[in-house]
């Protein structure tokens, strides 16, 4: 797609946005196919992905630990490494995410438990990879307590 701003292509299975005078974009947008595949909305379409959000179901996982921590893997729909003054741009987008809420104390332990490995609670590309690191944090805080 093409008019006398921007265009619109598809390049090995990645949709970019080229405007006049700037460096390709990519889709910041995304909502999930009924695969659980993400699925980029052109820039433009912000509504109507803030519709889709609204209206469809974005957490993977939630668990709740007697310790009151919740730990709850999400799909964010948005690809924060495709905004204006991100510099690493790789080819992988960070769609998913881990977050750990609840009692400070708890949270400051989990924290220096994390600290001491190389497993974090990181943005991720896949559902599938969502799953098995919101699974991975789980099994790993059963064994700090």
């Amino acid at each position: 797609m093409t008019n006398n701003n921007f265009s619109v292509s598809v390049d090995k299975g990645k949709t970019w946005v080229k405007g006049k005078g700037i460096e390709p974009i990519r889709p910041v947008f995304y909502i999930l196919l009924e695969d659980k595949t993400p699925f980029p909305i052109p820039n433009e379409h912000a509504y109507e992905w803030l519709e889709w959000m609204r209206d469809n179901k974005t957490t993977i996982r939630e668990h709740e630990r007697a310790t009151g921590v919740t730990i709850k893997t999400v799909f964010m729909g948005i690809d924060k490494r495709s905004l204006p003054g991100e510099t690493e741009r790789g080819e992988e987008t960070d769609l998913f995410k881990t977050v750990l809420s609840g009692d400070t104390e708890e949270l400051r332990k989990i924290n220096n438990a994390f600290a001491k490995t190389d497993m974090l609670p990181l943005p991720y590309s896949t559902w599938k990879e969502a799953e098995e690191s919101h699974k991975k944090i789980i099994d790993f805080l059963s064994n700090i307590n």
